[in-house]
């Protein structure tokens, strides 16, 4: 809870959508984070993908911060 700085105190500069609350954000970025973390072993047996290397995780992380991004750009 935010209850000293309000619900919107992350947008106060107007840049990201309003009606997304800071809930749904950290629910969206957790959901990504910890999907690849589960899946993991099947997706690495599936697709031959090595998570764990710093190449796959750049990549990860460049695409959940683009998606993040682009979700909450008006």
């Amino acid at each position: 809870m935010l209850p000293a700085r309000g619900p919107t105190w992350w947008n106060a500069a107007g840049t990201f959508r309003s009606d997304v609350t800071p809930v749904e954000l950290h629910y969206l970025i957790s959901s990504l984070c910890i999907y690849r973390v589960s899946n993991r072993q099947t997706f690495g047996t599936l697709f031959d993908v090595d998570f764990a290397s710093k190449k796959t995780r750049a990549r990860q992380k460049t695409l959940a911060v683009e998606a993040v991004l682009k979700l909450l750009s008006r």
